[in-house]
């Protein structure tokens, strides 16, 4: 025997002694005489107040009158997802969303997380992988463009972090600039480390400016400047020959002691090999 229950949207046909596990309402249009709750005729259900269900599958839309949020809550009634009606925004663990999703927790991502726009993360904050996993940051079409190794801590531009701590691909073309180093107002100079011309030799390092000059140190004191026009100076930053040494030198090989010293006709130093004549010229071989 049945039970007819006249609803605003059709009638519900039910057994008398409740629903067994092969038995389910069925809710029928009124005006139509068709089932509701089919792909071909869907059903629409309005609700109001708290609604506890042990299963729920919805297979179009649930929404909600204006400026009612969507809230689900635990058995315990804490709410731990909200959708706001008015802008829309989704908070998990958070009841008053600021973002379009806004969650109060970790996130446990195993596949790619994308984005169209910044990520940006607030101070005292981090982003971390599995136990020895690499994070990597690709462009729209998949390619690794940076990652972080977080097993050795070695990181890669271009490139996927292995061997080396700092790992960085540059373009295969001429003058081409890897890395570059300078102050943020830009007035002090500026180091690079580029392509050469041709593939030998292949690297460059040096100033970018014109006018701009290199010094090269050791424990934290300048002892070789090269300057503009490509002067070197030794333990002098202001050379004033083309090779300007502050201090002694020594050959350790080449001329022979005690004898004159000369400079042959390809620019290397020699010991003569005859005496020095009355206008100061020998044989320099």
């Amino acid at each position: 025997m049945w039970k007819k229950w006249l609803l605003s949207l059709g009638i519900v046909l039910c057994t008398t002694s409740g629903f067994a596990a092969t038995q389910k309402a069925i809710l029928w249009d009124g005006v139509s005489g068709t089932e509701k709750g089919t792909a071909t005729n869907p059903l629409q259900v309005q609700l109001s107040g708290t609604v506890n269900v042990t299963n729920l599958t919805v297979n179009n839309t649930i929404s909600t009158p204006a400026s009612v949020n969507l809230q689900i809550a635990n058995s315990t009634g804490t709410v731990t997802m909200l959708i706001n009606q008015t802008n829309g925004r989704v908070g998990i663990g958070n009841t008053t969303p600021g973002y379009l999703l806004d969650v109060n927790g970790t996130a446990n991502v195993v596949g790619d997380l994308k984005t169209l726009a910044n990520i940006i993360i607030p101070s005292a904050s981090s982003i971390s992988t599995a136990t020895n996993g690499l994070l990597s940051i690709a462009n729209g079409t998949n390619v690794t463009k940076f990652s972080f190794n977080t097993t050795d801590g070695s990181m890669a531009v271009n490139s996927v972090s292995t061997n080396p701590y700092f790992d960085v691909v540059g373009p295969n073309t001429d003058n081409s600039i890897i890395a570059r180093f300078y102050s943020s107002t830009g007035d002090r100079g500026s180091f690079v480390i580029k392509n050469g011309v041709g593939t030998s030799p292949t690297t460059f390092l040096g100033t970018a400016g014109a006018t701009e000059e290199l010094g090269i140190g050791v424990g934290g004191s300048e002892k070789i400047r090269i300057n503009g026009t490509g002067s070197v100076g030794i333990k002098t930053v202001a050379p004033i020959a083309t090779l300007d040494i502050n201090g002694t030198a020594r050959l350790a090989s080449g001329p022979v002691a005690a004898s004159a010293l000369c400079l042959n006709a390809t620019g290397i130093i020699k010991s003569c090999t005859s005496a020095v004549g009355a206008d100061g010229i020998c044989t320099c071989p």
